[in-house]
């Protein structure tokens, strides 16, 4: 129920983003990258599993990490991007306060519900397909 589309990267837009309107929801991705759609993706996991309501940099290490888990688990070790994952997590990090090691274990659990269930998703529609 997301729809993915792309757009015209510029230097000032996000490389990607997820978006709830009128329309639904979508994934809009300015580059080709697998990290970045895998953090787009966590988004809107956690969309569905909590609100976005919460902090910014909270909503931003949440999908960070859990792209670079996701990426991990299903073997796509090279576009997991670790030491880019670690200084975007290391930026929203610093803006809690926080060093990015505690700031990644204060929301493990969050990120590892957000990564079950998009590889339950996945799972049941390869089931289906």
């Amino acid at each position: 129920g997301i729809n993915v589309g792309t757009y015209t990267f510029t230097g000032n837009s996000p490389l990607g983003y997820f978006q709830i309107g009128g329309r639904g929801k979508a994934i809009m991705l300015g580059v080709e990258n697998l990290s970045t759609f895998a953090h787009e993706l966590c988004h809107a996991a956690d969309e569905k599993l909590h609100t976005l309501k919460d902090d910014r940099a909270l909503l931003e290490i949440v999908a960070e990490m859990g792209g670079a888990v996701l990426l991990e688990s299903i073997g796509y070790n090279h576009d997991a991007d670790l030491g880019g994952a670690y200084r975007y997590i290391e930026r929203y990090a610093e803006t809690m306060q926080k060093p990015p090691v505690r700031a990644c274990i204060d929301v493990l659990d969050r990120v590892c519900n957000v990564v079950t269930l998009i590889l339950d998703e996945a799972e049941q529609i390869g089931q289906k397909g």
